[in-house]
């Protein structure tokens, strides 16, 4: 009998939690584990319908806490237990004389990414379901505006561990960021890093330019305020410097007008479908965040040959290593960001030699890794 698993998250963006259990749901082996997915209406949605032998449950999931959906995902997992029973389980005695080892129960995985889903999950754990908890945001380096609000959340968060049966750490960076604060017990932590599929790279670069840039939401943790002020640091020198910033977000018209305001000439470039064709112009990949459990991006990145510039910060140097793939360089820090992007834009040498460790270095991160590692977390639950 094939093992339940429920994907749950409360967020249905394009990003990094939501691309992460696509592609877990995607990829994980559908003749051992028949996936489902819990998620609000959003972009992601027609991406998940999108997949063969994925049951798709939309669900808004205004907070961890709302009634409603906590009744309608109550009874979506009701009906699955529902079903392992018609399929005819066998009783006690026959479970020990068969050596059966697994009642139906044992058969379903709630697997919940991020806090919300897993604050949420918390009102499941009574339907005899094995919890899974992912965390993609935590790490030292991030925190909420409202400090009542961030401890609020990492006491719920705290709850969450001690229902999980097992914790999951996309990052080092994560993993010790759980232990050290004491919402989760060593034993029960497992770093599962992002898995990247290795892009299909497109024709290759303009000549005659150099581009850079970089990829992500516009908000406050992705840094890039100090990328327009270091852009602007390095244009007497690079005067014909291309830099675009892919992405949308709540900061952009603030972001624009500090643009103007410094003379930087950054290009915003917005969602793109074809991301891997947008990379594929770059000379050199930009990530200024201040706070980043893990950088699914970089490795995208790099595993088109791509050097990377980087902070300091969480799970990015976990992936970039100082003076091989890249520099590493401290968060909110104009001045050094733009002295490394001068020492790469002008020394292609240096640039071809790190892109090429950086492709090499992709492949530590590969998505095969991240669904099989996956597999086998699943498994040992029953």
């Amino acid at each position: 009998m094939k093992m339940k698993v429920f994907q749950i998250i409360a967020d249905s963006s394009l990003s990094g939690g939501p691309l992460h259990v696509f592609d877990l749901a995607k990829n994980l082996n559908k003749k051992k584990f028949a996936i489902a997915v819990i998620c609000p209406s959003g972009p992601i949605v027609a991406k998940f319908q999108s997949l063969a032998g994925v049951k798709v449950y939309p669900v808004e999931l205004p907070s961890a806490f709302d009634k409603k959906a906590i009744l309608k995902i109550k009874e979506i997992i009701s009906s699955a237990k529902n079903s392992l029973r018609a399929g005819g389980p066998l009783s006690e005695p026959e479970l020990r004389s068969s050596g059966a080892s697994a009642p139906e129960e044992a058969k379903i995985i709630l697997h919940a990414h991020g806090t919300r889903a897993g604050i949420l999950a918390l009102k499941l754990t009574d339907l005899g379901v094995k919890l899974i908890y992912t965390e993609h945001l935590w790490t030292k380096d991030y925190h909420l505006k409202n400090m009542l609000r961030e401890k609020l959340q990492l006491w719920l968060l705290k709850k969450v561990a001690q229902k999980a049966v097992k914790i999951v750490a996309v990052s080092k960076a994560v993993r010790d960021f759980l232990f050290l604060t004491n919402i989760a017990q060593l034993p029960k932590l497992q770093v599962i890093y992002n898995g990247v599929e290795t892009p299909i790279a497109p024709t290759g670069r303009t000549k005659g330019k150099i581009i850079i840039g970089s990829v992500g939401s516009l908000n406050e943790h992705k840094g890039y305020e100090y990328l327009i002020a270091a852009v602007s640091q390095v244009r007497k020198d690079l005067p014909t410097l291309e830099v675009h910033i892919i992405g949308s977000g709540p900061l952009e018209k603030k972001l624009k007008s500090l643009n103007n305001k410094l003379k930087a000439d950054v290009k915003f470039i917005g969602h793109v479908d074809d991301l891997a064709g947008q990379l594929s112009q770059f000379a050199l990949y930009i990530q200024p965040s201040l706070s980043e459990s893990f950088g699914r991006t970089v490795v995208q990145a790099m595993a088109l040959g791509l050097p990377v510039i980087t902070t300091r910060v969480g799970g990015l140097g976990e992936i970039v290593r100082d003076k091989v793939e890249g520099l590493l360089v401290p968060p909110k820090n104009p001045q050094q960001l733009s002295w490394a992007i001068l020492i790469l834009a002008k020394n292609k040498k240096m640039r071809q030699n790190m892109g090429k460790a950086a492709k090499k270095r992709a492949e530590f991160f590969s998505l095969a890794k991240m669904v099989n590692q996956t597999e086998q977390l699943y498994e040992k639950m029953v």
